[in-house]
């Protein structure tokens, strides 16, 4: 039986990574810091355990993409494509890629504070956030960010 790998990235996925590699190697050097943040084209999770990466550049000579990786902490870096297509999970499942991902619609920083938005709506459904540039999250006037549902914004009882 033949070993299950990784399905490659798809052709147009694949060049829009590589044009953000070239455009950042152009562009970026110590004299005149030119630095422009992509937004993730494709996200690879590992189906049976930790670990995902959004993906923004590929270097397609070293095979060396780079993005946001969430193994146990979400850092940016560097990450070996070779490394994750020979990886296999439980069950000796490779990593796989979100068909649904929507590729350029997300910074690589909006996909770090994404679970952190998901988590604060789940615990407090009627709570309204909104994500902004600079990495805050803001609730919404009038609602209050107070576990007690007996107080409002103003301290006063229901």
């Amino acid at each position: 039986m033949k070993p299950m790998t990784m399905k490659p990235i798809p052709k147009i996925l694949k060049e829009r990574l590589i044009k953000n590699h070239i455009h950042h190697k152009k562009y970026w050097n110590d004299e005149h810091p030119e630095y422009k943040e992509f937004k993730a084209v494709v996200k690879l999770f590992n189906p049976t355990g930790i670990g995902t990466w959004y993906l923004s550049e590929l270097d397609p000579e070293t095979n060396q993409a780079f993005g946001l990786a969430h193994v146990h902490e979400k850092e940016l870096g560097y990450i070996d494509l070779n490394e994750l297509e020979n990886f296999r999970g439980q069950m000796g499942l490779p990593i796989e890629r979100d068909l649904y991902f929507p590729a350029n619609k997300k910074t690589l920083n909006e996909c770090k504070y994404n679970s952190l938005i998901k988590l604060t709506v789940l615990k407090r459904p009627k709570l309204i956030t909104k994500f902004q540039a600079d990495n805050k999250i803001q609730v919404s006037a009038g609602m209050s960010t107070n576990n007690n549902p007996e107080s409002k914004t103003n301290g006063e009882k229901q």
